[in-house]
């Protein structure tokens, strides 16, 4: 009987031994799993921190003014407006709503000024039309080629600003200091390759690169009282607009380029 409650005992105490590294084994699991939970209640806090670090409405001031010029048809304010936005911010991920409102509104501006700028021309135009003496009509085929276009890069103290063609053949050229000149043109097929600028940008405020292009059409144009000729390659642009070079290289880039 003795040895029975001396082996009971000892039953009972590996009971109690195992119970208590059960235990301990469990509050240990307890606390590592409170420690990752800490941690990561950490991390998710620093990132909201960063994130709401970015003052997403520091440009919203700007946008707003820049957009109300925009519909008042004040295009070149609120072009100067945008400008003060710096595109090194632009480039962040965090103010890509920003960038997309910017381009929008530069779409916007640049289809306005081009606008302001043929209902100056035509009106300049209307003032002085061309002879229609012996005009000869742009032959079908060739009728988008009758259009109005706008000087593309002014180099120095160039003054050329629009250039129209009509469907009866007359030209008009309208200069910036109020010169007019008129003649007639006369369009073919081409080919080969002509040197002009490159004209993904529409209104660029630095020298374009050059590039050579193939043209569509040969415009010849001979303008009045003894103006002597001019010779234009058209051809379509990468922005879907029709454009003309004189293909003539000088020092500081092509002589004349004009865009639709």
């Amino acid at each position: 009987m003795g040895d029975l409650k001396m082996k009971k005992h000892v039953i009972v105490g590996c009971l109690l031994i195992v119970s208590s590294m059960f235990v301990s084994a469990c509050g240990n699991s307890s606390d590592v799993t409170t420690e990752k939970t800490s941690v990561t209640k950490q991390v998710e806090a620093t990132g909201q921190s960063t994130s709401s670090s970015v003052d997403q409405t520091k440009y919203d001031a700007i946008i707003t003014e820049a957009k109300k010029l925009t519909a008042e048809g004040q295009y070149k304010e609120s072009e100067e407006k945008l400008a003060t936005i710096p595109v090194s911010d632009l480039g962040k991920p965090h103010y890509s709503i920003v960038k997309e409102t910017v381009e929008k509104l530069n779409n916007q501006n640049n289809e306005g000024l081009k606008r302001q700028e043929e209902v100056a021309v035509e009106k300049q135009t209307k003032s002085s039309p061309a002879p229609t003496e012996s005009l000869k009509p742009i032959p079908d085929e060739f009728a988008k080629w009758a259009t109005t276009y706008l000087f593309y890069y002014p180099r120095g103290d160039q003054k050329q600003a629009g250039l129209i063609i009509e469907a009866n053949g007359a030209v008009t050229q309208t200069n910036t200091n109020g010169e007019i000149y008129t003649g007639k043109a006369e369009i073919s097929g081409a080919s080969g390759t002509i040197l002009s600028y490159d004209t993904t940008s529409y209104r660029p405020t630095t020298q374009p690169a050059t590039k050579s292009i193939t043209p569509n059409v040969k415009i010849t144009v001979t303008w009045n009282n003894g103006g002597g000729v001019d010779v234009y390659y058209g051809y379509v642009s990468y922005s879907q607009r029709l454009a003309l070079t004189d293909g003539i290289a000088v020092t500081d880039g092509v002589k004349e380029v004009w865009l639709s």
